[in-house]
């Protein structure tokens, strides 16, 4: 079961389609495969998303499971995997449970 951090932020949900940030408890693997196509619209939002969050939190590694809100979600996979792609993101690391429990933003 993953330990969602309590980030002391007001969530804005992206209003174009899908949320960068889930509801549900499964997490994944760093193993991302094929990564299609990014909604640039979508995948800026949540990078700016990251950015608030490590401006926040005093640090680039921002963790996967957040408590937004008392509501508990996860960064969206797909975002993650296109955040790499675009060298934003270091490639993460598994954690505890071998699923990816902390992203870093790239300096």
């Amino acid at each position: 079961m993953p330990i969602y951090s309590i980030i002391p932020l007001e969530y804005i949900a992206y209003e174009g389609g899908n949320d960068v940030f889930v509801k549900g408890r499964k997490g994944f693997s760093a193993s991302f495969g094929k990564i299609t196509r990014a909604n640039s619209e979508r995948q800026s939002h949540f990078e700016a998303q990251l950015h608030r969050i490590a401006d926040s939190l005093g640090t680039n590694d921002i963790p996967v499971f957040i408590q937004w809100n008392d509501v508990a979600n996860r960064m969206d996979r797909g975002c993650v995997g296109h955040s790499i792609v675009r060298r934003f993101l270091e490639l993460p690391v598994e954690g505890d449970g071998s699923i990816v429990t902390h992203v870093r933003i790239r300096e």
